[in-house]
């Protein structure tokens, strides 16, 4: 198997050179491209293939948007990775649907290096590379259009980030993009949080606004029949976070950890919407497995919290036949959370 290939950008020289150095120690399972700058970047990239892209976004001529968004585009990265330092809002707002990360400069070695190794190492659990592809390439998030309809008039309310972090806790793509926005360096600092509420708070209502009415936090899905499966699938959602919830409050966990449970049961299920909201070219046998493993790959890509992370990606080592029904998914987690150690 050939190790995968790191595309590095960044116009200063000095900033190049010492990501070289840091990661020295990866030059034996990473085949590692540098460019200085952003029309350098394009044209590699128009010419070539990459397992992942780590950019700079201040960068003139052509920025670090412009590198995602054209690699987003034409299928270039299965992992796109912003590292920058601050970035003033309308820049990283033409980043949010093309970039999975956001890391602030200066990054530490291990934090780099995890959020490039964990998606890509998760490739070979996923049934094709076309899927994955597909599933990095997501520009926005299938949600339903009463969903949307009702978390705009949530946020049109000066009081109505409760009401949207309600809405957000029955959603899984939601709560997906809300979880990846706010434990990255997007609009700040990184939350590290598994609570719902906490996650809308870090974003804020101004951005979550802004992001929703440009249509950068859910893509609204307008044919009949897939809005009604993703109905089903958030109700089946939302029997398994709950039950989850409960299942940890009856293990005697703290608030903040029953919290961290239900927003797990919940993501676990992100897979099977975006599988039903888009064309994954999957068959009806392999379903089921193929959307566990696809909530787990969009939990390691989008910098969900690590050990979240690491129990949805747990399930999809299990019998796919056991996951259909919510309690039994619900009662897989809690096994993995609870009674064994997730590594």
């Amino acid at each position: 198997m050939s190790n995968p290939t790191v595309l590095f950008v960044d116009d200063e020289p000095n900033v190049l050179r010492g990501l070289k150095r840091m990661l020295r120690p990866e030059r034996n399972r990473w085949d590692m491209v540098f460019m200085e700058g952003g029309p350098e970047a394009i044209q590699w990239l128009s010419e070539n293939d990459v397992d992942a892209i780590v950019s700079d976004m201040r960068m003139p001529v052509k920025d670090g948007a412009d590198v995602l968004n054209f690699a987003a585009e034409n299928n270039k990265g299965y992992v796109r990775i912003v590292l920058s330092g601050e970035a003033d809002k309308e820049l990283t707002y033409r980043t949010v649907l093309s970039s999975h990360q956001f890391l602030s400069k200066p990054c530490q070695n291990i934090e780099l290096v995890r959020a490039i190794d964990l998606p890509v190492s998760f490739l070979g659990r996923l049934s094709s590379n076309d899927q994955a592809r597909v599933a990095s390439a997501l520009r926005t998030l299938p949600c339903a259009a009463d969903i949307v309809a009702q978390a705009k008039k949530a946020l049109s309310r000066e009081a109505g980030l409760s009401e949207f972090a309600n809405i957000v806790s029955k959603e899984p793509t939601l709560a997906l993009r809300i979880f990846q926005l706010a434990n990255s360096a997007y609009f700040g600092k990184p939350a590290n949080t598994l609570s719902i509420y906490e996650a809308v708070t870090t974003i804020g209502s101004d951005v979550l606004r802004s992001l929703l009415e440009t249509n950068r936090l859910v893509d609204q899905v307008t044919t009949e029949s897939n809005n009604e499966a993703l109905k089903d699938i958030s109700s089946c959602a939302v029997k398994c976070a709950q039950m989850l919830y409960e299942l940890a409050l009856e293990r005697g966990t703290s608030e903040t950890e029953a919290e961290a449970a239900y927003s797990t049961g919940l993501l676990s299920w992100a897979g099977d919407s975006l599988v039903a909201g888009t064309d994954m070219g999957l068959d009806a046998a392999s379903l089921h497995l193929n959307a566990i493993s696809v909530s787990g790959y969009a939990a390691c890509l989008l910098g969900i919290p690590a050990h979240m992370s690491a129990v949805i990606s747990s399930l999809n080592t299990q019998q796919s036949d056991r996951f259909v029904d919510p309690s039994d998914r619900a009662n897989a987690l809690a096994s993995l959370m609870f009674d064994k150690a997730v590594a």
